[in-house]
């Protein structure tokens, strides 16, 4: 039996843990029960995994699914902007945008480009593009920021 006392020294001393995208992390309650007879506990966390405490449930989308979430793909043309671009030479950028929102010099996309998808977090509710053009790019994920569809 594997037991952890992390969580529970994690939770009693109110620690918040926040992801990349400023999402808290929720820990599971843990077997153990750490009655704080330490003062200054030395932890030493090894294999510490969110995956282990909080499943996210990601599937790919279409644009029909994207449209019926209410928001919509867009190209945004790069050149005379002052928007960040993810590597020398891009042009472009790729971003999910609100229907009832319009991004100067963009153009409304009827296909996914190649190389490109479309994720949807169902447990946090939120979407984002994945793709080596996707606006708010990060490179350890190859993919854009999350939008909250909250």
């Amino acid at each position: 039996m594997k037991l952890s006392i992390v969580p529970e020294i994690i939770n009693l001393q109110k620690i918040k843990i926040f992801d990349e995208q400023n999402i808290a992390i929720i820990l599971g309650e843990s077997n153990f029960k750490f009655n704080n007879q330490f003062k200054n506990p030395f932890i030493l966390i090894d294999n510490f995994e969110k995956e282990k405490y909080h499943k996210v449930e990601i599937k790919i989308i279409s644009l029909e699914e994207l449209e019926k979430l209410g928001y919509r793909l867009v190209s945004v043309s790069l050149v005379g902007t002052t928007i960040p671009r993810n590597y020398p030479a891009q042009k472009v950028c790729y971003c999910l945008e609100n229907k009832n929102n319009l991004i100067p010099k963009s153009n409304i996309l009827y296909k996914i480009p190649v190389n490109h998808l479309i994720e949807h977090d169902y447990e946090n509710k939120r979407i984002r593009i994945k793709g080596r053009n996707a606006h708010g790019y990060f490179r350890t994920e190859n993919a854009g920021k999350w939008i909250d569809l909250k």
